[in-house]
Order: C-alpha cells, then structure tokens, then sequence
C-alpha cells in the first residue's frame, strides 16, 4: 500500500502540478489516501472536505477520549524487591461530551451526551443567560435610602431629624464599606446634631436563602457564604472599618484583678444577619460622628413596606448588570452567582423573592432554549449544591441559545474567560492553538471538573461545546481532559 501511494506521489509531481492551488489538490489527495490505508472500512475518497475534516475531528477526540481512560502505573514487586513492573489501570471516571457546529447547525461530536452529572460552576451559564434573557444588560442593582421624616428645631435652637431612615437592598453583591460610608455621610450632610427615630432595613425576605441550597457542609470551603439576604456588603463578612463598642473586661487575677473599657479585636467572620449588620454599621459610623439617637433601639429591620407612598427618597447606590456579571463568570464568584439568581424573580414578585420563583425562571429560559427541563435540577446559582444535575446536551442547547441572540451571546462571550489570559483560565491551555481561542465557563467542587465554552475552529467554525467529567480522584484529571480536548477541537 505504501508503494502505490509512492507512485500516486510521483505521477501527479511529474504531471508538473506545482502551483500553488494544485499544491492544495494534491495535499487533499494525499491525505485521502492516507485515511484510506489507515481506516479502510471509511470510504474518504468519496467525502467532502467539510465531511473529511468533520471524521478527522471526531477521530482526534476519539484518540483522546480513549487514552485518558488508561493510565500506565509502575510499582515494586514486593518492599524487599528492586524489581518494578509495569501493568495498566483505567480511570473509573465518567465522561460527558457535546461539541456543536454553529456555523454548519450541526453535532459533530457527542459522547454520553444526555447522562445527568454535577454541573458545578458551569450552572453559572445558566444563571447569566437566564439574566441577560430576562433583566437585560441595562438592570442594575439598586440599594435604595428613604426616608419619612423632616429636619426639626428644638426650644434651644438645635436642628434634630425626626422619622425613620429606611435602607433597601436589591442583593448587589458588590456592595463594600465605602457604600456604608457614603449613607452614613448623606445622613450626616442633612446637618443634624440627632436623630429622633431608627435606622430600619427593609428586607422583602426573612430566611436565609442559603439554607435551602441543600450543599454537602462537609464539602463547602469554610470561606463561603452560607447567608444573603437583599442587603448585604463585604459578601456576608464583618468589616474592620466599623467602629466596635467598647466592652468590659477583667484584667489581671486575685486581688489585683479589676474591670476596664477594652476595644475588642477584630477578626473577621461569617454574618447569620447581614441586613442587621448593614443597618448597625451605618449606625456606628454616625455614632463616631457625633450624632445622637434618641431611641434605645436605633436600628431594625422590618420586613413589610406599608409607608412606601409617604417615604423621601436620600440616595440611590447602583452597580450596572456589565459591572457584576464579568466578575461572576470570570472569578467564578460564588457570591455573586448567588446574588444574581435570587434577582431574578423582581420581575414577577417584586415584593417576595423566594427561591421558587428564581428556579422557574431559568426553566422558563430551558423552554425557550427547546431544551428538556427535567434533565436538569437547580438547587443554586453557584453549583456549589452536589444536588444541581445537568447533562451536556442541555448546556449546548443554552449556549446556542445564547448565540442566536446577540444581546445575550456578545455580554457573556465578553464575561467568560480566556484560555491562558484572564479569569479562571489564566494558567490553563497557554501553549496551544487553543490560546485565546477557548473562552468557556470553568467548574470544580469534589470530584467534579467541567467546561463549557465557545472556541473557533481550524477551519474558521464557531464551535459551542460542554465537557462534563464526575467521579474524580483529583480535579487536576479533570481538567487535563478537558484541556486536551479544547486543544483537539483547535487544530
């Protein structure tokens, strides 16, 4: 076989086919020829170069879906034997794989495709494209001061402010200390020396949300945030920059022991009641400040709105959907993801944000998608949840979703990250044709990696794909998966 394609070789050389378009004939034939010898029960001879190149792609992924399957391990013959063998063990991993042509509205390579697994973060596309799809690119947001009092003069001349402050959270996950500070300083800009009445935080929403998610405890980093609520800053932490009551503590012992006023340290920790924390911090500021509260109670939170007609409104603090959702999807920030989701629910309920309504509004996008809802379950927008189930023909069907729609596809192809630049991707894929190709959305928790994303192909194909990989002993195995395969699809 290797003789006749020699002389195939030399006859089209001495036909003098040398330009440059020839060149290309000749390279197509050569390489028909090549497969026909390699896999003779394939019939390339008679394939398109679209269908030839479809087949090669396919046997590369092939190539790499088997060989990652086996692993070649060497140990000892016994701990007093120098002598090493070597035998092959399989991975007991499982593999799910879907890779769609959105130039040619095509599959071009599925394996496992409709198995339900752990999306981890990749839930994360489904959070934003529901967004985009719902709120929009123009939402923000908001964190609303209101007020029902006026500034009063006492017998003595002083001016005093008599009503209640209210503040409205809209679950801006970005909210910091400097936002604290600036309704602290907008109180004290009225010009006030006290205020007669309370600090009162409206929260829509008593529980916290966290407790649903139905999330492994033992599987959760100790970092994250297990409480959101409409109104909370610093992402649920204490913050350094409030100032803390002194309290009474003994010094010393015995005879020499004696109670003195102390500052307490600060160590940072984990808030049960953010929207309480919001309103004390505010309070704290204005106390350092030399403000007086009347009442002995001067901050709250309530949870109904039965004022809205009569209150004023102070300031309005806003963080644009293009602020939020870039680092949601490129940090793969829990928190946000969070925060996020439980925004999507104003629409239908403005007044109650529940859990419910937010899951029915990413099955409502599924539906649009054409995609099966009941191959998926969302417990949260984070993935942290071991409950979340999806399949990668389901996350395919979102990001093409995503793409006939140039509102949602443009904001979130911008917000994923960047294979060996920017976000989650940073470090991965640097030394490849898949660098800067691959801007696809990572996930990991405990024995969980997936990938799914948007790459360009050799051939100038846009590509939608999503990799799903469970049951790992170390996500790094995952992810090396993963990454070979981006590179497959990019040659």
């Amino acid at each position: 076989m290797k003789r006749t394609l020699v002389i195939l070789t030399s006859i089209l050389f001495t036909l003098g086919i040398f330009a440059q378009e020839e060149d290309i004939v000749l390279d197509s034939l050569i390489e028909m020829q090549i497969d026909s010898l390699l896999h003779p029960e394939v019939d390339t001879l008679n394939m398109t170069p679209e269908q030839r190149w479809v087949y090669h792609f396919q046997q590369r992924l092939d190539s790499v879906v088997n060989r990652r399957r086996f692993a070649r391990v060497s140990s000892r013959v016994s701990s007093r034997s120098r002598r090493r063998v070597t035998r092959t063990v399989e991975y007991k991993y499982t593999l799910g794989c879907l890779v769609y042509d959105l130039s040619a509205d095509s599959v071009i390579y599925s394996y496992n495709a409709q198995r339900m697994m752990k999306p981890a973060s990749t839930q994360k596309l489904f959070v934003a494209t529901t967004a985009l799809s719902t709120l929009g690119m123009d939402y923000t947001f908001d964190t609303n001061v209101t007020t029902d009092g006026e500034m009063m003069t006492d017998s003595l001349g002083r001016r005093y402010f008599k009503g209640d402050i209210y503040v409205e959270g809209g679950f801006d996950p970005s909210l910091t200390f400097s936002d604290v500070r600036a309704i602290a300083d907008t109180i004290h800009s009225m010009g006030a020396d006290s205020i007669d009445g309370r600090i009162q935080a409206l929260v829509p929403l008593k529980p916290h949300l966290l407790r649903q998610h139905q999330w492994t405890w033992d599987n959760v980093p100790a970092s994250e945030e297990y409480f959101i609520t409409p109104l909370t800053y610093n992402k649920g932490l204490t913050d350094s920059h409030v100032p803390r009551d002194p309290v009474m503590v003994t010094v010393g012992r015995g005879r020499r022991a004696k109670r003195v006023m102390q500052v307490p340290a600060f160590k940072q920790s984990r808030i049960k009641h953010p929207e309480q924390y919001f309103v004390s911090s505010i309070y704290q500021l204005l106390k350092a400040d030399s403000i007086r509260f009347s009442s002995s109670q001067p901050y709250d939170v309530i949870m109904a709105d039965s004022i809205a007609s009569r209150r004023k409104h102070l300031m309005t603090i806003s963080s644009p959907m293009d602020k939020v959702l870039p680092t949601m999807m490129k940090r793969s920030d829990n928190f946000y993801a969070e925060s996020m989701l439980l925004s999507l629910s104003r629409q239908k309920q403005p007044e109650v944000w529940t859990y419910d309504a937010c899951k029915d509004a990413v099955r409502r996008m599924i539906l649009r998608t054409e995609g099966n809802p009941d191959h998926y379950l969302i417990y949260d927008g984070s993935g942290l949840s071991h409950s979340n189930r999806s399949t990668p023909e389901l996350e395919v069907e979102v990001l093409k979703y995503a793409f006939r729609a140039a509102e949602i596809y443009q904001p979130l192809y911008e917000s994923l990250p960047i294979a060996g630049i920017d976000g989650t991707l940073s470090s991965r894929m640097k030394s490849s044709r898949a660098y800067q190709n691959v801007r696809a959305k990572t996930g990991t928790i405990n024995g969980v990696s997936t990938l799914a994303g948007y790459l360009t192909a050799s051939n100038g194909h846009e590509l939608a794909f999503s990799i799903m990989v469970g049951d790992l002993s170390a996500s790094s195995i995952g992810k090396g998966i993963e990454d070979e395969i981006c590179i497959e699809m990019a040659k």
